[in-house]
């Protein structure tokens, strides 16, 4: 707040622009725009109710009030998905014209290129960044289990491989299916948070990429994992764990890239079916249509932030 105090002394500043992740940044512009006047656009790249991340029931009636007060101040409200934003003018129906789409994206300058698989007898599935406990594959993991049984998945054909910190690693090691494959050797797991550079080389060299999304209680995708514009961009098949419809399922639909997506609803014979399907895709890899270009490149989303800005400091 000293900061800001210093910088708006000194400068013409119309809006302010709060970005949460952490959601005191909301209440510092909420206090600047009340101090100095200023028009402020509040930006959630996470909402606050609905969102897994803050699971402290205790807490639901402060969240609750602290969104209201969010919205009724901002002068716009931005959110990272279309579902999301659809819920918050279900919520808040007069505050409507003030909300807005912005998804994450990608950086073109860093953007990841596609590269030559590795000579090997095997072929990788990765799933690339932390494994949060809310993310754990146990549906996947049955299958891979089941496939290998019965010789859908051939001995020494196929890896399962994690890259990235495990949440609750116990809890997931108590799996059956979890220390079968272990056991078989089907599993990866490095087990270390590392360097983008490493990452995207992961990403790159992968037959197979593994994308786990969370869907709150009313089954709205409050966001999508930021891996899935990386995934995209490297043009191997994708297999996403979602639900029916959601903000990832559509991204993929209309990315070009082939994808299967598992639900957390379907049946087991279900789950065997699309991933022997996946598993059949040709390895690519394939260039993203122009529609996800259109949507996701950060600068086109710089250009959508500055028209909002725009509006809102326009006589």
């Amino acid at each position: 707040m000293e900061a800001a105090r210093t910088l708006l002394s000194g400068s013409r500043v119309d809006v302010v622009l709060s970005t949460s992740p952490p959601v005191a940044t909301h209440l510092s512009a909420l206090a600047l725009k009340k101090r100095y006047g200023l028009k402020w656009v509040a930006d959630f790249r996470d909402p606050i109710l609905g969102n897994p991340g803050r699971p402290r029931r205790w807490a639901t009636p402060y969240d609750r009030a602290l969104e209201r007060l969010i919205f009724r101040h901002a002068d716009a409200v931005i959110s990272v998905t279309d579902a999301m934003a659809e819920e918050w003018k279900r919520r808040f129906p007069q505050y409507a014209s003030k909300i807005h789409v912005i998804w994450n994206g990608f950086d073109p300058t860093d953007a990841l290129a596609t590269c030559p698989l590795p000579v090997r007898n095997y072929r990788v599935m990765a799933h690339v960044g932390v494994l949060y406990s809310q993310r754990h594959p146990t549906a996947l993991l049955a299958s891979v289990d089941r496939l290998v049984a019965t010789g859908t998945i051939h001995p020494d054909s196929f890896r399962l491989r994690f890259v990235g910190p495990v949440q609750d690693q116990d809890r997931l090691a108590a799996e059956p299916a979890f220390s079968s494959l272990i056991t078989k050797g089907y599993i990866e797991m490095p087990g270390t948070l590392v360097p983008r550079r490493e990452a995207n080389h992961e990403i790159a060299t992968a037959d197979f990429l593994l994308l786990i999304d969370i869907v709150n209680l009313a089954n709205v995708g409050y966001t999508v994992p930021a891996k899935i514009f990386d995934y995209v961009l490297a043009g191997r098949p994708i297999l996403a764990v979602t639900d029916r419809n959601s903000p990832v399922e559509r991204i993929l639909h209309n990315s070009g890239i082939p994808y299967r997506c598992l639900y957390h609803q379907d049946a087991d014979s279900e789950i065997d079916n699309k991933l022997t399907e996946l598993l059949n895709l040709p390895l690519g890899p394939v260039s993203p249509g122009p529609w996800f270009l259109e949507n996701f490149d950060g600068r086109r989303q710089a250009v959508k932030i500055a028209g909002i800005i725009k509006n809102l400091i326009k006589p």
